[in-house]
């Protein structure tokens, strides 16, 4: 069944990959609209614009507001791992997945090891970012080229793995 026309006539499989690719579509919009816009510090650079809430008639924030966003500002400042990392790098953050972990209501894998699924399911997400990074680079390269045309003359930065971070990247 088409989950658009009813979601309750739809399969516990069919509705898993439902629920899956709003979820992916949701971190998605979300990644690519705080690429597309910056950070959050860049804003709370002007103490009299930093409140993101002015009372009528008054040229600043009030106090409280401007503490919200003073907070909201130091969690999303922090630089974040890169999402494409080379295994055994830095960057690899497999480490997050050291068993045992949960796979199918079945724990698997050892204290302090990382399970031989999940170390495979991450190699074949970094192989995937891979592909998508090679597309990008090849968009861009046509997109700067001087034979170029409107609208394909503008590169695609915002959403390229290579760029992106582990946290609202995600």
């Amino acid at each position: 069944p088409d989950p658009a026309e009813n979601v309750r006539d739809c399969s516990a499989e069919e509705l898993w990959q439902l629920t899956s690719n709003l979820l992916t579509r949701y971190c998605y919009l979300v990644t690519a609209g705080h690429e597309q816009v910056g950070t959050v510090p860049v804003y709370a650079q002007d103490v009299s614009f930093c409140a993101f809430h002015w009372p009528k008639g008054e040229s600043c924030g009030t106090k409280q507001t401007a503490i919200t966003s003073a907070t909201l500002m130091s969690f999303t400042s922090t630089p974040m791992p890169l999402l494409m990392a080379e295994e055994g790098s830095e960057g690899d953050w497999t480490h997050l997945f050291e068993g045992p972990v949960t796979i199918n209501g079945e724990p698997v894998g050892e204290a302090g090891a990382v399970p031989p699924a999940v170390k495979k399911a991450w190699v074949v997400f970094q192989a995937e970012l891979k592909a998508m990074a090679a597309e990008c680079d090849d968009f861009n390269n046509k997109a700067l080229s001087a034979d170029a045309q409107f609208p394909h003359c503008f590169g695609m930065w915002q959403t390229h793995p290579s760029h992106l971070e582990t946290s609202v990247s995600v």
